[in-house]
């Protein structure tokens, strides 16, 4: 493993940040003091803060970009942006390949005022969207008012989506959604019906979805059916 150097990080015990990362293999350890070296003081703050197995996706990235992803990480968690929930379910969504975003997209999520600690998925939009400030575009876990939980107690759970074909759980409905977004085309929806966009997009069943955006990219709610 490469040395640290504690020469500017002010008070931090770097033995302590050492035995942090003891337990990681030689490219875990590699990547936690390239951090060390990218980002100082927020580096070792996030190594020493958050537990060797949230941390561990993290540091196991290896695609392209990674080292400037981990550096990313470290400087929202040093500024309040993100805190050890956020990193957790953020090392969960980079491992799980269903989520099917890249790392960057994800942590965009926070730049557009979303609580990565929820986030399900999220999605880049294929060019601008009328409505809609941010290129992101996320699913959140939600509450009954809006986010995947209204959406299967209204729109699932009540045998809507469950009529597709082929459409038999959460799974389903959550890759239905995150699809209408990927591939379906969009509208702003005036300010006076609340504004963001709707989605919309045909199934290869021929069942027509309708997802509502808020203004921000947040997914508000998703039903069967054209915009009306």
């Amino acid at each position: 493993m490469a040395g640290i150097d504690g020469d500017e990080l002010d008070d931090v015990d770097v033995d302590e940040v050492r035995d942090s990362i003891s337990g990681l293999d030689r490219n875990g350890q590699d990547a936690a003091t390239d951090l060390i070296d990218d980002s100082g003081a927020e580096g070792v703050g996030l190594i020493d803060e958050t537990d060797e197995s949230t941390l561990r996706p993290i540091l196991d990235s290896d695609g392209a970009g990674a080292r400037g992803m981990r550096q990313r990480v470290a400087d929202k968690y040093g500024d309040g942006s993100i805190d050890s929930n956020d990193v957790e379910n953020f090392g969960e969504l980079i491992e799980d390949s269903s989520v099917e975003a890249e790392p960057d997209t994800l942590l965009d999520v926070t730049e557009s005022g979303g609580d990565l600690s929820s986030t399900r998925r999220a999605a880049e939009a294929d060019g601008d969207v009328a409505g809609v400030e941010s290129d992101t575009i996320w699913l959140e876990e939600g509450d009954s008012a809006s986010g995947f939980e209204h959406i299967l107690d209204r729109h699932a759970n009540s045998d809507e989506f469950y009529d597709f074909s082929g459409v038999d759980n959460p799974d389903d409905v959550e890759e239905i959604v995150m699809n209408t977004i990927r591939k379906g085309d969009s509208q702003r929806i005036p300010d006076s019906e609340g504004g963001g966009a709707a989605f919309e997009y045909t199934l290869s069943s021929g069942d027509d979805v309708t997802v509502v955006v808020g203004d921000n990219g947040y997914i508000v709610t998703a039903r069967p059916g054209e915009y009306t």
